[in-house]
């Protein structure tokens, strides 16, 4: 059985080749179509994801907590009956895309979207089926093969879009393909859950309603942190050009490992911790979360530093020089990586009440689109960005302050300060030493490659003087460069 490290070690991977892939895709996109045609295709992606976000339920995301402690038969009737009520929210999710299509080209001014929406209508089911595979692999301890599926999930979904436009296919074309790509990915999901871990036909109704009074108090808050975040491009789509929204949406980009990384560490542990909760090993539960949060850190922090010392050279070489002027809203969007060290709304799950989510939640979604509307009367394009940012903070505020009802964890541990301030003192460091270095190369991409091998370089060697990466990072590093867990076979076994 692999390790609580390389379990999350699986993750971090998979999750960064899917980051990865969805940023590649629209630096070819970018060139490869229209500015119109690339907003329209970024508008698509906004609406089918606020269509899955609002009609999935988080039905997937309980699997984490039943699929821990279910016994094996139980477990096979958890995942049929998650499955048909996923199968038909899924439906649900596309019938509102066929109905509303003509609403969003209205809305957004832009008369190709509505067919182009009917043509997306089966994105979201995928979507869910997607999540639910992946979340059942990583709580049943096989993260390598979650890894290896996620990331050939993104790579196949990359190239059935970009290989068509290469080829001089239509935009409409190429869409299709792509819409029939996550339907292909849909079916071999439900087959692989069949597969691995099997389905008992048949509906234990107090199981559905333990599923769904866990789920849905999720469900709701985390929908509304998605449409408030989401929301906030809805808000330049309707009030810009698909052009301007184009550039928004560019500089709102997500860096790979960054976005979701905290969130996937925290699917490893929930499971743990749950365990930790029924025992009231609190303690337990701090240290673990506390040093994941470092962890975390190690990364997320130089990967920021990285973005806001050259925010404008990196978009321009990701996304062609006309999309540089989008680095004032990439920084705010870097600084939202800080606040994502700890997912907090996870440590929810780990007592089970859930229905607290809800709280923290709408306190993102006033502030946050509030302020948001606000500033972009003021500063324009900049405005929603810093108001996404605001709406973070309120919202972990306001978390904690639920939290501690069950968890006694302040916000120093649940984002290890302590350590993690020397570990932002080290990265601005080795930010500095890097922009002196390379300031006198002219060639963007040349320049971006340097800085990122002599601020590596830097922050290595920084970290082991002031002892902050210990004996442990140091092996765990060797063994990932060398691809050593992943040569082990026995978690990839279906």
């Amino acid at each position: 059985m692999s390790s609580l490290k390389n379990q999350s070690i699986f993750l971090i991977i998979g999750n960064t080749f899917r980051q990865l892939s969805v940023i590649i895709q629209g630096m070819f996109l970018a060139r490869l179509l229209t500015a119109s045609d690339f907003g329209t295709f970024k508008q698509i992606l906004l609406i089918t994801t606020m269509t899955y976000t609002f009609s999935y339920l988080c039905l997937p995301e309980s699997a984490t907590y039943f699929l821990s402690h279910l016994n094996k038969k139980d477990r096979k009737i958890f995942l049929f009956q998650t499955v048909v009520l996923l199968l038909v929210l899924g439906v649900v999710a596309g019938l509102f895309l066929f109905k509303s299509a003509n609403f969003f080209g209205v809305k957004f001014a832009n008369a190709k979207l509505k067919d182009l929406l009917v043509l997306s209508a089966s994105i979201p089911i995928s979507m869910m089926f997607i999540i639910l595979l992946n979340v059942s692999l990583i709580t049943i301890k096989k993260g390598k093969l979650g890894s290896i599926l996620s990331a050939s999930f993104s790579a196949v979904n990359m190239l059935s879009i970009f290989l068509p436009l290469f080829f001089g296919m239509s935009f409409k074309n190429a869409l299709g393909i792509y819409v029939l790509s996550y339907l292909a990915i849909c079916v071999l999901c439900i087959l692989l859950l069949w597969q691995i871990i099997g389905f008992e036909i048949g509906f234990d109704r107090k199981l559905i309603w333990e599923q769904i009074n866990f789920s849905l108090p999720y469900w709701f808050g985390y929908g509304i942190y998605i449409f408030y975040t989401q929301s906030q491009q809805v808000l330049v789509s309707s009030s810009f050009s698909p052009e301007e929204f184009a550039l928004f949406a560019v500089g709102t980009t997500r860096i790979p490992i960054i976005g979701q990384f905290s969130t996937y560490i925290a699917l490893v542990l929930v499971p743990i911790c749950v365990n930790h909760m029924k025992d009231n090993n609190i303690g337990e539960i701090i240290r673990l979360w506390e040093k994941s949060a470092t962890k975390i850190a190690m990364i997320a922090i130089p990967v920021f530093m990285i973005c806001v010392f050259s925010p404008g050279k990196i978009l321009g070489v990701a996304f062609g020089a006309n999309y540089s002027k989008a680095w004032p809203i990439f920084i705010f969007t870097a600084i939202l990586f800080l606040f994502r060290i700890c997912e907090i709304q996870s440590l929810f799950k780990i007592s089970g009440k859930t229905k607290y989510v809800v709280y923290s939640t709408l306190t993102a979604f006033v502030v946050g689109l509030s302020s948001g509307y606000l500033l972009l009367q003021w500063i324009g394009l900049v405005g929603p960005a810093i108001g996404i940012l605001l709406g973070r903070i309120a919202q972990i505020y306001v978390a904690l302050l639920f939290i501690n009802k069950s968890i006694p964890i302040t916000f120093s541990q649940a984002f290890a300060v302590k350590n993690n301030s020397k570990i932002f003192f080290t990265a601005v460091i080795s930010g500095i030493i890097a922009k002196v270095l390379v300031f006198w190369v002219s060639n963007n991409l040349l320049y971006i490659i340097l800085n990122i091998l002599i601020f590596g370089l830097c922050f290595l060697v920084l970290m082991r003087k002031f002892n902050l990466l210990m004996d442990e990072d140091i092996r765990l590093i060797k063994e990932w460069i060398t691809l050593k867990p992943f040569l082990n076979k026995e978690d990839v076994k279906i």
